[in-house]
């Protein structure tokens, strides 16, 4: 009764929480069907109580996200409080500062420049503040509530090193077990190549910086990225390495338990606390209990005590992926698997080598698949392919770690081993991601993952042997509806509508439109110097969508704030061709994009060249740039596009300046439902001749939030409103629809409330 309570009690307090943050009247469910198993009425009240706790506690400590204002001249000091990313010339961190101000207690800082610090140095700094801006795109990761969630509000971004000034370093045990950290990741930059590091560095202290983002993206296809999550495993092996010291010196039961616990607690505090390590350390912490004293170690018992521990300290946490990937695996591994096994009595290893992956993959595909639109069928032979070369890296870096405290230069011997394993790691990487079907992004799931949570819930009880065959039977059922439902491609979606997305890729430009019957087109992909925009805006909404496939891409003009994004999309999915301009096709700027697909067709286009669809949709360019142009800025040679369906039309202006604009013939500037403002809507763009000939009724701009250039201009703004036209902006609209059947039209804002 006792292990049953504590589950209960976990899983009411989670439904609580999520009740009072998200409303959703589902989450009654939950407490419904386990108050429905109590019989005893003084623990039914008790849960009943729980329940109700825990929706008042996350009442009080998740805070709503304040409507915040940029502040361009501040100076703070305060104390570094988390591990410093250090990649190129940027390096970000937490700081905790001095000011009384509740949003300002807790500020992320990007610098521009490297700098070592450690955790517990006291800086003072000179910089701007803005507040973390919300995502702009449906299917977007979520970063300014996942930062409030932990009491971040403000990006502080410092520009110049004299902005930054180091007041005193860091003392007591966090600084110490910073410079034990360092001391090992010089002694893995040491003895291994730059590729081998960044791994084994993710691996063993969750340091993903280091990490292409191809590379990540390649382990999360695969489903492997939990390698890079400090859990379980870490925790698990680094007990198992104390335990044979223990043995070997002797160490009675109480010193193995103290130093255990030590252990994880100094290794929680290297790593950052990560939520994953703190249900990791919970657990080792009640196993060692358990075992030192001979209890017998309930392990569902131990994982419902860490979750609602966990809650306790971070109510938040239950609404990140972290939370719950790492709950939900290893549910499946203390639960699901022994109740599977149950049904095979035959012992045989080679069952358990498949069973442990397959049920720790049936407890995350549902998240998996809601958060990062994902399933990855090879995900279970990856998983036995790569885990134990996975547990081998980590064991020896264990003992580098440990080692290169007092012998640096004997660590490489236990290094080498570790890097000869991720060696291994990456090539199967490299071939497992080429397997066809390998892994699947079928968009956003809707309803998916709750008939997924169903057809789990009847699995279970065929399992329990509690209506066996009625449970059975609806399991398959349920399953089949949910695969169906995967496999329902996007082009289904406003099926017979044209449909015209100006995406929000920052200061970029980048417009997806889906023909009447499905045919795809990108014009530009967005792009930055900064950060890397597709990955962080482009590919996640191709995600969401279930894009894998694009007929065209289209490249207005290769400035990078419009052809870097393509790049990324061309090596991700499969492209039929891509049209640039004739005057530039031959220039050296579109090697990139050629060697990212090379099997992709690159066509030269022309004023007046025309792609005509079958259901009626016509894509016409009106200007093109030219040898007179041959001079002048990439911007000269934009392409101005004309989009027309039956009545619905458009006007794709690209960066086209002034002098272009002028250029083109009056007669070619139509009465259109939408022009696409050139140029961001800056002022050097703006012609009125424009915007009085064709009329538009909407005019879309595509801006940066708070960019620098200052986009759009106040009096390119003014004269749209002068026009009575509708302004639609990325930077306070988020994303921006068009959807029309060639009559009606539907306009949807995905920030509809503004930034």
């Amino acid at each position: 009764m006792t292990s049953q309570l504590w589950v209960c009690s976990a899983l009411l307090f989670a439904a609580g929480i999520a009740l009072a943050q998200k409303g959703l009247l589902f989450f009654l469910i939950l407490p419904l069907l386990l108050l429905l198993g109590i019989k005893e009425l003084f623990p039914r009240c008790l849960l009943i109580i729980v329940f109700l706790l825990g929706g008042l506690y996350s009442y009080l400590l998740i805070p709503e996200i304040p409507s915040l204002k940029s502040v361009n001249q501040f100076t703070v000091e305060g104390k570094v409080c988390s591990p410093v990313q250090v990649e190129d010339n940027k390096t970000t961190f937490l700081l905790r500062s001095d000011t009384g101000e509740k949003q300002l207690k807790k500020i992320r800082v990007i610098c521009y420049f490297p700098v070592q610090l450690s955790p517990g140095d006291t800086v003072r700094l000179r910089a701007s503040l803005k507040p973390i801006p919300v995502a702009g795109n449906p299917g977007a990761f979520n970063y300014r509530e996942y930062m409030a969630f932990q009491g971040v509000y403000y990006n502080c971004t410092v520009k110049k090193s004299t902005q930054l000034e180091l007041l005193a370093p860091g003392r007591g045990p966090s600084a110490y077990l910073a410079r034990i950290r360092s001391n090992s990741e010089k002694a893995i930059e040491e003895a291994l190549s730059s590729e081998e590091a960044a791994v084994l560095q993710a691996m063993l202290f969750g340091k993903r910086q280091e990490l292409s983002e191809e590379q990540y993206d390649d382990f999360q296809k695969l489903g492997i990225v939990h390698l890079f999550a400090v859990s379980g495993l870490h925790a698990g092996f680094l007990l198992l390495l104390l335990a044979w010291l223990g043995r070997l010196l002797g160490w009675s039961p109480a010193l193995q338990f103290w130093v255990g616990t030590f252990s994880l607690l100094a290794y929680g505090t290297m790593v950052g606390w990560p939520v994953s390590m703190m249900r990791a350390a919970l657990m080792g912490v009640l196993g060692l209990l358990a075992y030192y004293t001979g209890r017998e170690n309930q392990l569902i018992t131990a994982l419902a005590i860490a979750g609602f521990t966990v809650l306790l300290v971070r109510p938040a946490a239950l609404f990140t992926a972290g939370f719950q990937l790492s709950f939900a695996a290893t549910w499946g591994l203390v639960y699901l698997y022994p109740r599977i096994r149950e049904r095979f009595p035959d012992p045989g290893r080679w069952l358990d080598l498949i069973l442990l992956p397959l049920c720790a993959e049936l407890a995350v595909l549902p998240i998996i698949l809601y958060h990062f639109y994902l399933i990855s069928p090879v995900s279970i032979i990856s998983n036995i392919l790569v885990s134990y070369l996975a547990c081998f890296a980590v064991i020896m870096g264990f003992i580098a770690l440990f080692v290169s405290q007092f012998l640096p230069g004997l660590a490489a011997f236990f290094l080498y081993p570790a890097g000869f394993s991720i060696e291994l790691i990456l090539s199967l990487v490299e071939g497992l991601k080429k397997i066809p079907g390998a892994y699947y992004y079928p968009g956003d799931p809707g309803l998916l993952p709750i008939v997924y949570f169903l057809a789990l819930v009847c699995f279970l009880l065929w399992l329990n042997k509690r209506l066996p065959r009625q449970a059975l039977w609806a399991a398959g059922a349920l399953s089949l509806v949910f695969v169906l439902g995967l496999l329902l491609p996007f082009q289904w979606e406003n099926r017979g509508k044209i449909e015209l997305t100006v995406i929000d890729v920052g200061q970029g430009d980048a417009i997806l439109i889906k023909s009447p019957q499905g045919r795809l087109i990108l014009i530009d992909g967005g792009g930055s110097s900064f950060y890397d925009v597709a990955d962080s805006t482009l590919i996640p909404y191709l995600r969401y969508r279930g894009i894998s496939k694009i007929d065209y891409l289209i490249n207005t003009h290769p400035d990078i704030d419009h052809l870097q994004g393509l790049e990324r999309v061309a090596g991700e999915i499969h492209c039929g061709s891509l049209l640039v301009p004739a005057s530039l096709a031959e220039d050296d700027v579109y090697q990139t994009i050629r060697q990212a697909a090379p099997h992709m067709s690159v066509l030269p286009v022309k004023k007046g060249d025309r792609l005509r669809f079958a259901d009626g949709m016509t894509l016409e360019i009106i200007y093109a740039g030219g040898p007179e142009t041959a001079f002048k800025s990439w911007n000269d040679h934009s392409l101005l596009i004309r989009l027309e369906f039956k009545h619905f039309s458009a006007l794709l202006t690209g960066d086209l300046e002034m002098d272009a604009l002028r250029s083109v013939k009056k007669t070619d500037y139509h009465p259109c439902t939408l022009v696409k403002v050139p140029h961001h809507g800056s002022r050097g763009s703006l012609l009125p001749e424009l915007y009085q000939e064709t009329r538009p009724l909407y005019a879309a701009i595509s801006a940066g939030y708070n960019n620098q250039f200052g986009h759009p201009h106040p009096e390119v703004l003014d004269f749209l409103e002068e026009m009575d036209i509708n302004i639609v902006r990325t930077d306070q609209d988020g994303a921006i629809s068009f959807i029309s059947d060639g009559n009606h039209l539907q306009v949807f804002r995905t920030l509809s409330s503004g930034r």
